[in-house]
């Protein structure tokens, strides 16, 4: 039988969401020949092709799209099950930027279920405009925010949006990446 183990998934789950398979080795701690290796043999089990280089780093195929889904999903669930079989889960501080103006409308959620999920990770709330907290992401100085729009050529940062239109909200995490900062606020 096939499977797909969880040091391969969370490699892939790396790989996309670097954008770049030498990104994604220093992310993981790996060389980038190491990554290439996993790559390949995740196609080998998919039985094709699930990215494509580009001049500007990789994309998903279709196929890359779907493995992506679920391999988010079972990295998240495998994640958790040792957070609650061993209790240990995250810890340590993480500084999290905010804009004033969502200080009262998004913070309040965001810091409950990081609490609930991460109880033992201490919070630092930074509130400021924007255009400094992408600094502030840049020099280090926050490790995630919350921010109205993303910073041009920075996709790479962007973990999700939100909200219709031009009222997206991204949450952006800085070079230093946490693997589990998606699942911070259940995302």
């Amino acid at each position: 039988m096939l499977q797909l183990d969880f040091d391969l998934l969370r490699t892939f789950v790396a790989i996309a969401d670097a954008g770049s398979l030498t990104r994604a080795a220093a992310e993981v701690g790996r060389t980038q020949s190491a990554i290439s290796m996993q790559l390949k043999r995740i196609e080998e089990i998919v039985d094709g092709a699930v990215l494509v280089r580009t001049a500007r780093g990789v994309e998903l195929t279709s196929r890359g799209d779907r493995l992506l889904s679920h391999a988010r999903r079972l990295v998240r669930a495998h994640d958790e099950a040792l957070v609650d079989v061993t209790g240990r889960g995250l810890t340590g501080s993480i500084r999290l930027g905010c804009p004033e103006d969502y200080c009262t409308e998004f913070l309040p959620s965001v810091l409950r279920a990081i609490a609930a999920q991460h109880p033992r990770v201490a919070l630092e709330v930074v509130c400021a405009p924007t255009p400094l907290l992408e600094k502030m992401l840049d020099a280090r100085r926050v490790d995630v925010a919350l921010v109205s729009l993303a910073p041009e050529g920075n996709l790479e940062q962007v973990i999700r949006w939100e909200g219709p239109g031009v009222d997206r909200i991204a949450r952006l995490l800085s070079a230093k990446r946490w693997h589990s900062a998606n699942s911070l606020v259940g995302g």
